[in-house]
């Protein structure tokens, strides 16, 4: 492994979701499922009991709070501490959960499970520490994490019914507190100390917990963490005609070999080098000689669309310009094209139909 990225990774554990999921159960908003399912579903699940608190993940940040109502007087604890893992363990032993299901009661004994818990410590005692060889020194792998951010997310949780028993408090209804998160977990760049030292990026993204992976702006970031980029190589259908230009490094020219409408040479930047700016010269649509060019692709890495501007005085010296990539396909998405890098060889990737510019080191 060269490169893991963690995206929304609930590396302080899941706050008010998991809690609730424990205590009241969660039926995720679909009415097929009724809670006491839920209930014990959830009491029986590994990774239910791997995103309850570990004390150690808080560092620097505020962890969240489990308050309740019982024999008269208020009871608050931190996520995390020790009398919250023994408290939990109270309200689920031998709890009874009542819940009424299409007009029927329904019952059943929900308990702590005691193995689970164990096993989800045995995990957290592996985070802990950094992940070294067995002669001590570091693996040869990069980090990046992606949080979500933007959406109020519960994190302390209070049950406000009075209870005489810790059992009682099993299938009751929450008043969530909110912060700034995905809507399942807080937004934070707490990482455990296994991973802290291979980390090279740590990231948030204005996006949910599950819609993170399909939202359009991840996948430039995913691509600029495993080496790929953009390619502005390629036949391009434009405002100012048809373009077809080449890339070599950081450098955007028209190809010598094919007929382009203008002569462009041009300078890219940008995490997947997808801002270019530039110059045109003996433009047959304007019939000025030089263009200044602003520029920036998609990032689909299909459609580009900026400015250009000339140097002769006129009443609209700016224009917009846009451009699309034609379907003329260099190459298929599962193909590799060998190439060479100082001291070693490597592989060129497929990034929509076009070969991409960087050469990525395979062997030394």
């Amino acid at each position: 492994i060269h490169k893991w990225m963690g995206v929304t990774c609930p590396f302080t554990g899941g706050a008010g979701a998991v809690i609730n999921s424990l205590i009241g159960g969660n039926d995720f908003g679909n009415y097929r499922i009724d809670k006491l399912s839920a209930l014990i579903l959830a009491a029986e699940s590994p990774s239910v009991y791997e995103l309850l608190p570990d004390p150690g993940a808080f560092e620097g940040i505020h962890p969240p709070r489990l308050t309740f109502h019982i024999n008269g007087s208020w009871k608050s604890m931190l996520y995390g501490s020790e009398e919250f893992v023994s408290t939990l363990k109270l309200i689920l032993t031998n709890a009874s959960g009542l819940y009424t299901n299409n007009n029927n009661q329904l019952s059943h004994t929900v308990n702590f499970n005691q193995r689970l818990w164990k096993r989800s410590q045995r995990i957290r005692q592996f985070l802990r520490g950094p992940i070294r060889r067995s002669d001590g020194s570091m693996l040869g792998f990069t980090v990046m994490t992606v949080s979500g951010t933007g959406i109020l997310t519960p994190y302390d949780i209070t049950y406000e019914k009075p209870v005489t028993a810790m059992a009682d408090l099993v299938g009751s209804v929450p008043v969530f507190g909110f912060v700034d998160g995905d809507g399942t977990l807080k937004s934070s760049k707490n990482i455990p100390k296994t991973l802290q030292p291979y980390v090279t990026d740590s990231i948030t993204v204005n996006a949910a917990h599950v819609d993170m992976l399909s939202d359009q702006r991840f996948f430039p970031i995913v691509r600029r963490f495993v080496g790929l980029s953009c390619s502005w190589s390629g036949q391009w259908s434009t405002t100012i005609g048809i373009l077809y230009l080449e890339q070599h490094g950081s450098t955007v020219i028209t190809s010598p070999t094919k007929i382009s409408a203008v002569v462009l040479s041009g300078q890219v930047t940008g995490y997947n080098q997808t801002h270019m700016k530039g110059t045109v010269a003996a433009s047959a649509v304007t019939g000025q000689t030089v263009l200044h060019l602003d520029l920036s692709m998609a990032d689909n890495c299909l459609f580009m669309q900026g400015s250009w501007e000339h140097d002769f005085p006129t009443s609209q010296r700016s224009f917009e310009f846009i451009g699309r990539r034609e379907s003329v396909q260099e190459c298929k998405p599962d193909q590799l094209q060998p190439c060479k890098v100082p001291n070693g060889f490597g592989h060129r990737y497929c990034v929509s139909g076009v070969w991409s510019s960087e050469c990525l080191l395979i062997s030394c």
